[in-house]
């Protein structure tokens, strides 16, 4: 392909990872996108430098056009590199003030006034937000799933506990957000095989417990039902 065709596929690249360093930052939170970015924008830029110089006999010709259009990159994939250097910068001050090594206790302040004026919907957002910054947090997704339910958006709210479920290291922990997932399953007759997958599954675990003895009355409940 010609070098102008390299250069189309480059600039389109660059604006798009540069829209997304300064609109979509979540979508840059997974740690191998943003070194696969700039070997993306590197490799591009050499297939067009080849492409100028196969297609061009011009020698000041060439070198016009390939300061041209590496000016019109450069101008254009300058907010990523900004958000690069800036993300790592911080990461540095991080790691030698021993910041990432601190535990502090979250805290979910804002999300919970919004909760306590009844504003579910900007507490979920909080939450959702929280989720993207932290996929290791099953808590948050827990209190997710509990405004999501309170804005009566099931779905959703079933997919928070889904997740809380499967983050949570902690096996009681595991149990009791299990327990509140399979109410939110019963609630339709389509999820209603998965919820009794769950209290089957916390009934054979945990044999001789009262978690076996609480996943069992709701099995004989259910059973009465059907």
């Amino acid at each position: 392909m010609s070098g102008v065709t390299w250069f189309g596929f480059a600039f389109v690249y660059s604006v798009l990872l540069s829209w997304m360093a300064l609109r979509r930052r979540d979508w840059l939170s997974i740690p191998w996108i943003k070194p696969l970015g700039l070997f993306g924008f590197l490799v591009l830029s050499w297939f067009m430098l080849q492409g100028f110089r196969g297609g061009s006999h011009d020698a000041y010709g060439t070198a016009f056009f390939i300061g041209g259009a590496f000016g019109v990159l450069s101008i254009c994939f300058a907010p990523y590199v900004v958000f690069l250097v800036g993300e790592t910068f911080d990461r540095l001050h991080r790691s030698a003030a021993g910041i990432d090594s601190m535990r502090v206790e979250k805290s979910y302040d804002h999300a919970e006034k919004h909760e306590s004026e009844g504003n579910w919907k900007a507490a979920l957002g909080l939450y959702r937000d929280e989720a993207r910054r932290d996929p290791k947090d099953a808590e948050v997704r827990r209190r997710a799933g509990e405004a999501a339910r309170k804005l009566g958006q099931r779905e959703e709210s079933i997919r928070w506990f889904r997740e809380a479920v499967r983050t949570t290291r902690d096996k009681e922990t595991r149990v009791i957000l299990s327990f509140r997932l399979s109410e939110l399953l019963l609630e339709e007759p389509a999820t209603r095989e998965e919820a009794v997958g769950l209290l089957e599954e916390i009934r054979v675990n945990h044999e001789g417990t009262n978690f076996e003895k609480y996943a069992q009355e709701r099995l004989a409940r259910i059973q009465e039902r059907t």
